[in-house]
């Protein structure tokens, strides 16, 4: 199982295809590259069924306006 924690000296784009798929490093280095803020950030089960709901299961929502991969830890 890959840490998710960067590694110092660890280049950005090796961190990423260590959690991700090389889709999800595409979209993110897109993103970047056309102005868009990119955020990765944790959900946690203890905090309330809502976020529990969605640690449950891994997925991914690929819209125009939103992109989430949520494949990582999800149980």
């Amino acid at each position: 199982v890959a840490t998710c924690r960067w590694n110092k000296g660890e280049d950005f784009e090796t961190f990423i295809k260590k959690l991700y798929s090389e889709n999800t490093l595409n979209k993110i280095l897109d993103a970047e590259q056309n102005g868009y803020e990119v955020s990765m950030g944790w959900l946690y089960d203890e905090n309330g069924p809502i976020e529990a709901f969605f640690c449950t299961d891994a997925f991914i929502i690929d819209t125009d306006e939103l992109y989430l991969d949520a494949t990582v830890d999800g149980y």
